[in-house]
């Protein structure tokens, strides 16, 4: 009797756990495909490009050492594509730009007479300078001249910046070869480490919202494109022309912006620039202070490319006057404030010329000189080089 209560009762668990099961395996397969459509939307899109073929790159980067002009209409990784351009050089570049896309306007016009090369990337970090300057290095072919453009955000422990990863090899092997974290228990596992955490950063995006967020933008821009092209990832093309209504990376690694955005009116930058703060668009410059550790780090790359020899010329470009008035006067943004006299008091006791100001107004610069909060047109740029270091192209710095 007792024998046949508990036969009944573990009867009845199975049972209830065979439904339970069943009802889970049912919910399953209704959230399935919606899985696999965010995944495989995210990987093909792919917006910010962090699983593109390294021989998309390549190709790319080989154009540019051919002297040839690139349109590329799509989000692409520019570190890779550095990586690949500095791997296929066989003559040294004696000048060469490292920043973010506030640098991506230098050009070799600026430098006449001398081998030039923009090395910018988007939302670039210190790690991204210090990567760039290693692959030349280990290459053989140092530059004579570096341009740095000298953001807030490099200074920020917090920036969410993790494509820099992509070069953290070089990072590291720079850190290594003048000692810096020498004796360290942990040195030896940082480029293990972090590259690890990117590799993790980059395969979550598969199931990530938000980039399948980007990703929809991403498709419906494609649909307005008038060069589709095969592929949805990196798409490009060589091009002699300079009005196209997409971005043109030019041989000499400055970047041509697009017809539609050159041709803004003030109003609709100004738009722009107050919608870039209510979409978060300045996070990276909302930090309370410099981070000591990457202070030191910025302080031992820039003394080591004094000790070769290379003459160092700091970039500070401004930001917009609507953007850079909130950015200067608030709590959450004033740091920007400090970084620059920090960054011109360590270039006075270095003999380091400095170009521009975060502050328009210091260099002279108005609404009209901007493409949006963040970007100085590609003339205004020209024109704050002309005035401010005119003797900079021939190797003797000279500070307006």
């Amino acid at each position: 009797m007792v024998s046949s209560i508990f036969s009944s009762k573990s009867a009845a668990h199975r049972e209830r756990v065979r439904g339970l099961t069943v009802g889970l395996i049912a919910r399953a397969a209704v959230f399935l495909p919606l899985v696999i459509l965010l995944v495989l939307v995210n990987y093909i899109v792919d917006p910010a490009a962090i699983f593109t073929s390294d021989d998309t790159m390549r190709d790319i980067a080989s154009r540019l050492l051919r002297n040839e002009n690139v349109a590329i209409l799509s989000d692409h990784n520019d570190r890779l594509l550095q990586k690949f351009y500095i791997e296929g050089l066989t003559e040294r570049n004696e000048v060469v730009v490292f920043g973010s896309s506030r640098s991506h306007q230098i050009g070799e016009r600026l430098f006449p007479g001398r081998t030039f090369h923009n090395n910018s990337v988007m939302a670039s970090t210190l790690g991204d300078y210090i990567g760039l300057l290693e692959l030349y290095r280990e290459k053989g072919l140092l530059p004579r001249t570096v341009v740095l453009g000298v953001d807030p955000w490099i200074f920020n422990e917090h920036n969410h910046v993790e494509t820099w990863r992509t070069l953290d090899i070089y990072t590291y092997n720079f850190f290594s070869f003048v000692g810096l974290y020498a004796g360290s228990p942990a040195s030896s596992l940082l480029n293990d480490i972090n590259t690890r955490v990117f590799k993790i950063y980059k395969y979550s995006q598969l199931l990530s919202i938000s980039y399948f967020q980007s990703a929809l933008q991403r498709l419906r821009s494609l649909a307005r494109d008038d060069h589709k092209g095969s592929l949805l990832r990196v798409r490009y093309y060589p091009t002699g022309r300079t009005d196209l209504d997409a971005d043109v990376e030019l041989s000499d690694g400055s970047m041509l912006a697009s017809r539609s955005s050159r041709m803004r009116e003030n109003d609709e930058i100004l738009r722009n620039v107050k919608a870039a703060f209510i979409l978060g668009h300045f996070a990276r410059q909302a930090f309370s202070r410099r981070d000591p550790k990457l202070t030191h780090e910025f302080e031992v790359f820039v003394k080591y490319l004094l000790r070769e020899k290379i003459q160092v010329v700091i970039w500070l470009a401004p930001y917009h006057p609507y953007a850079y008035d909130i950015l200067s006067a608030s709590d959450k943004y004033s740091v920007i404030n400090e970084v620059e006299n920090y960054v011109r008091d360590f270039a006075d006791g270095n003999g380091i010329p400095v170009i521009g100001s975060y502050g328009p107004k210091a260099c002279g610069m108005t609404e009209s000189d901007f493409s949006d909060a963040i970007h100085l047109k590609r003339e205004s740029v020209n024109k704050m080089f002309a005035s401010d270091l005119g003797g900079a192209g021939s190797g003797t710095a000279r500070l307006g």
